[in-house]
């Protein structure tokens, strides 16, 4: 007999191999990764996460704020950090497709953890290639020169979303 947690660890097996996560470029002095959360929060949820950061990662999956590596950003420094996700009944709202455009007012040093202001952050979701996509990123100044946000939207433009083939 096969137990609930067996199906379930399938699910995710199978899910993962028809959802790949996105795909930052690899550009030098950047370091990239991904992972698959296992537990995305039911049985047949799916979850990965990619990042780019100009520093070293250093954080499990599924720890937003990235605190650790955060902690290690430079002044100039930047994290894009991008979050895919499928569940079996979303909301109607997760299929709005919207640009994933920085723009420079909707940067905010003022987010949960964040009590110095040393770091700022922008985000936004949009349905993307079969997944609900959220993109965070982490610049390592209050307000980042207008130079790291072209950097970051540069990350931004070379994301490939492969098509998530999820059963429904």
């Amino acid at each position: 007999m096969t137990s609930i947690l067996s199906i379930a660890a399938t699910l995710v097996v199978v899910g993962a191999s028809v959802a790949p996560p996105a795909r930052l470029p690899h550009r030098s002095a950047w370091s990239v990764g991904s992972a698959r959360l296992p537990a995305a929060g039911c049985a047949r949820c799916v979850q990965t996460e990619s990042w780019a950061s100009t520093t070293p990662y250093a954080d499990p999956p599924n720890q937003l704020p990235p605190w650790h590596t955060l902690a290690r950003l430079q002044r100039r420094g930047i994290l894009v950090h991008v979050t895919r996700s499928w569940e079996p009944s979303p909301p109607a709202w997760v299929y709005r497709k919207r640009p994933l455009k920085i723009e420079r007012s909707a940067i905010h040093a003022n987010f949960e953890g964040n009590a110095d202001g040393r770091v700022s952050l922008w985000s936004a979701s949009t349905w993307r290639a079969g997944s609900y996509v959220t993109a965070w990123v982490f610049f390592g100044a209050p307000v980042p020169a207008a130079a790291d946000v072209a950097r970051a939207q540069a990350e931004l433009d070379g994301t490939r979303f492969p098509t998530w083939h999820v059963q429904r």
